[in-house]
C-alpha cells in the first residue's frame, strides 16, 4: 500500500510513506497525514500528531512535537511560559526585560517591609521550642489562627516530649480536630515526639537533617524551628513567601526550594529570617494571591510584578 514520491510528485491522497522513507525536495503529506516511526523529511520538515512543521515552528495551538524538540527561539508552550534564557516566575508570567531586582533594590525592599512590618515575629503561640515544632507542624495547610486556637489546650495536656509520645493518638486527634488534617497530624505528633524521647533525650535538636527526619517535618518547618526556635538565620519558603518573592522580583524561580536558594543569595546579611515574616505579612495583609493591593503599596516603585497598574 506505501508509495514513494518521485521527483517533485506528491503522495497520492495522503498515503503514509514507509519506514525510512523520505519526501522529495520537503514536500509534505497531503492533509497532514503522519509518516511513521524515524522517519526523516528533507530539510528538517517534521510532522507531528497529524499536522506540518516547518523549520522548528510551533504546532498549532501550543502543542509540541516529541519529547525534546526545540520550539522556534526558545520559546515554550503551555501554562507556564518560559521566560527569556530559562527563567520562569511562580505564575509563569514574564517580567520583561528586568528579571529580578539587583541587590540593591533587593535591599530596600527590605527596609521598607521591615519599616512597614517591624520585629512582630511569627504568629504562632509557643513556650518553648518543643511548642513551637508542634505548633509549625499543626500549620500546615491551617491558619496560624486556628493553631493558636488549639494549642493550649493541646499544651496543657501534653507539655513535652515525654507526656505527648506516650499520649492515644485518638486522643490527640480530639484535641485539635479544627484543624485540618487532624487525624495524621496527631498521629505525626506523637510519633515525632517518641522519636525526640527515643534519640535526643526529649529535647528538640536544633540541626536540619534530624529535624527532617521526624515526622511531619519538611524543609519549610525545619528552617522555621531553625530560625526562631535557635536563633539562625534562615529562608523557610512557604506560599505567602513563594508567591510575593517571585512576583515582585526578589526572584524569577519555578521551586520553593529554588526560591529559597535564590533569597538566601540575595537577600541583606543578618536579614534572612526577618525577612521571612515582612514576605508573610506582605502576602496576608496587601500582596493577595488575586487581588493584590498595588495601589498605596510601600514598594510599588520598584515592584517589577507584571500585573500592577500602570504608574500615573
Amino acid at each position: 500500500m506505501s508509495s514513494i514520491a518521485g521527483k517533485g510528485e506528491a503522495l497520492d491522497k495522503g498515503k503514509v510513506l514507509g519506514k525510512g522513507q523520505a519526501l522529495d525536495k520537503g514536500k509534505v503529506l497531503d492533509k497532514g497525514k503522519v509518516m511513521g516511526k524515524a522517519e526523516a523529511l528533507d530539510k528538517g520538515i517534521v510532522l507531528g500528531k497529524g499536522q506540518a512543521l516547518d523549520k522548528g515552528k510551533a504546532l498549532d495551538k501550543g502543542k509540541v512535537m516529541g519529547k525534546a524538540e526545540a520550539l522556534d527561539k526558545g520559546k515554550a508552550m503551555g501554562k507556564a511560559e518560559a521566560m527569556d534564557k530559562g527563567k520562569v516566575l511562580g505564575e509563569g508570567k514574564a517580567i520583561g526585560k528586568a528579571k529580578v531586582l539587583d541587590k540593591k533594590e533587593v535591599a530596600e525592599v527590605v527596609e521598607r517591609l521591615g519599616e512597614l512590618y517591624g520585629d512582630e515575629g511569627t504568629a504562632l503561640t509557643h513556650g518553648s521550642v518543643f511548642e513551637l515544632l508542634v505548633a509549625v507542624v499543626l500549620s500546615a495547610q491551617t491558619t496560624d489562627v486556628a493553631v493558636n486556637k488549639v494549642t493550649p489546650g493541646l499544651f496543657s495536656r501534653w507539655p513535652d516530649a515525654a507526656s505527648l509520645a506516650a499520649a492515644d493518638p485518638d486522643e490527640v486527634a480530639g484535641a485539635i480536630r479544627a484543624i485540618g488534617l487532624y487525624r495524621t497530624k496527631a498521629m505525626n505528633l506523637v510519633r515525632l515526639s517518641g522519636m525526640l524521647v527515643e534519640k535526643y533525650n526529649g529535647e528538640v535538636p536544633g540541626d536540619f537533617d534530624a529535624l527532617t527526619g521526624l515526622p511531619g517535618v519538611g524543609r519549610k518547618t525545619a528552617n522555621v524551628v531553625l530560625a526562631f526556635g535557635f536563633g539562625e538565620e534562615r529562608m523557610p519558603v512557604d506560599t505567602h513567601v513563594f508567591r510575593v518573592a517571585n512576583r515582585i522580583g526578589l526572584c524569577a524561580e519555578a521551586t520553593p526550594e529554588k526560591t529559597e536558594a535564590a533569597l538566601v543569595a540575595r537577600m541583606p546579611e543578618g536579614r534572612l529570617s526577618a525577612s521571612h515574616h515582612y514576605l508573610i505579612f506582605h502576602g496576608r495583609r496587601a500582596c493577595h494571591a488575586r487581588k493584590p493591593e498595588c495601589a498605596g503599596c510601600v514598594i510599588e516603585d520598584l515592584c517589577l510584578y507584571p500585573g500592577k497598574p500602570a504608574a500615573g
